[in-house]
């Protein structure tokens, strides 16, 4: 009868250890997975700081493109008012001072 205690003793000893050596593997991969969940949240914070700089240079070009058809239009108005060579159109006229010192 006592050995029958100190085998139940023994077993109920080893299923409690093999119990804290699960624990402590579950408690690691736990931290492990604590630690990649905070690199991962810096690398989707960094992505997003990136995409806003990239949104903000699409505004910038998206503003210059939209002003390039007036600036067109204009240089074609002017193209329209003189025409010293049709076959080589002007596309800015713009006027020469002469040296008036000489």
């Amino acid at each position: 009868m006592n050995e029958e205690m100190n085998s139940r003793q023994r077993t109920t000893h080893t299923t409690k250890l093999e119990t804290l050596r699960e624990k402590k593997a579950e408690l690691e991969e736990l931290t492990r997975i604590k630690d990649l969940s905070t690199q991962l949240v810096s690398h989707f914070e960094s992505l997003a700081k990136n995409v806003q700089e990239l949104s903000n240079g699409a505004r910038g070009v998206a503003t210059v493109l939209s002003n390039w058809d007036p600036v067109f239009r204009t240089m074609g108005l002017m193209n329209t008012e003189t025409r010293p060579n049709p076959k080589n159109p002007t596309i800015v006229n713009l006027p020469i001072a002469s040296d008036r010192s000489q």
